[in-house]
């Protein structure tokens, strides 16, 4: 009976490891949302989601909600469950400060379409790799940038009436200020990863967008603001708070000291295959009908060989050696079949280490 109990033991720890495996948050963005404040808080309304996310683990010390405002399908399958940890604190990149104390405007009535770099009267050149302009408003134009430079330094800009930029990838821009996409478009084309550093407010609302077919990382200072169906993509890292709202929606992900996502934002994850910070025990789930035994350097239960089959979205286990009565000469064969069967284990592969 010894025996016995040593193989309940096993079969007992191979559920709790499952059951307790987490996300590790020893990372920036180690999932779609997350927070590295010591008391960095998730809030999520009723119709909040976070799609495309294959675990319910988010990287948060506290919630607030959960029980009465969180939805059941908050991160797909199930609640958002917070670790208790923060994430990883990210390091500031440097900001740099415009050398241009002037306003310009991009509009009809002035110039509606201009090149930062090339056209004159926009800005000034600081050296070979870096162009510098004032404070911006683009109402109802278009504000794009030249091949020449590789980093730009705006002191603030907003934006009106549809007015439009387009960001060429692959370069760093930096807003000395806060940028205020009330009623626009910023546009990301080109292949290569940007950089997009705001030292101020980052607000953007009214249907405005912030998408590109390419990589952006995008680090801002205060606070990030995202309302009224407006729609933002890439990496987002919040010093202040990150609000998104009234049908908000970002696709990537967010760091931020708090989060609150209201009314039916969303978060959708573009990173969704989330690598397990476990081993699973089995390697790999088998395929349907195989036979397998615990990997080198597993555990092994005493009484034989675990033997797991497959079943839907889970694997079924049993010691093999149960079955045979050999090892059990004083108990009937009824009693045999009935300690096999609650030997029997099943646990779920839908959320993984």
């Amino acid at each position: 009976m010894k025996q016995l109990f040593r193989a309940c033991c096993f079969l007992l720890l191979l559920g709790a490891q499952s059951a307790w495996a987490t996300l590790n948050c020893n990372s920036i963005f180690p999932g779609p949302i997350q927070s590295f404040a010591k008391a960095g808080t998730l809030y999520m309304q009723t119709g909040a989601r976070v799609e495309n996310y294959n675990s319910l683990d988010v990287c948060f010390r506290q919630v607030r909600g959960y029980e009465y405002e969180m939805s059941n399908q908050a991160c797909g399958s199930g609640k958002c469950q917070i670790t208790g940890v923060a994430s990883q604190i990210g390091t500031r990149p440097t900001m740099m400060t415009s050398t241009d104390p002037s306003n310009y405007t991009v509009a009809s009535w002035t110039n509606p379409n201009v090149m930062l770099g090339t056209t004159a009267g926009y800005g000034r050149r600081v050296d070979a790799g870096r162009w510098d302009i004032g404070s911006v408003e683009v109402n109802g134009g278009n504000l794009t940038v030249s091949d020449q430079y590789s980093t730009y330094v705006l002191k603030g800009i907003r934006f009106f009436n549809n007015g439009s930029m387009t960001l060429k990838a692959g370069k760093t821009y930096i807003i000395d200020g806060d940028i205020d996409l009330s009623m626009g478009r910023i546009t990301l084309v080109g292949s290569g990863t940007t950089k997009f550093y705001v030292n101020g407010n980052l607000t953007i609302q009214n249907g405005s967008q912030f998408t590109g077919s390419s990589a952006l990382d995008v680090y801002v200072t205060k606070d990030l603001a995202v309302r009224s169906s407006a729609k933002i993509q890439g990496s987002y890292y919040v010093e202040g708070k990150a609000t998104l709202q009234e049908n908000a929606e970002l696709r990537g992900r967010l760091s931020a000291s708090n989060i609150d996502m209201l009314g039916s934002s969303k978060v959708i994850y573009d990173g969704g295959a989330l690598t397990p910070t476990c081993k699973d025990i089995f390697t790999d789930p088998p395929t349907e009908g195989a036979i397998m035994t615990p990997p080198p350097g597993v555990l092994v239960p005493p009484l034989g060989d675990l033997v797991c089959r497959k079943q839907g979205g889970g694997t079924s286990c049993t010691v093999s050696a149960l079955e045979s009565a050999s090892f059990f000469p004083k108990i009937s064969s009824s009693h045999l079949k009935s300690i096999t069967s609650s030997l029997d284990f099943h646990y779920d592969h839908s959320r993984t280490c």
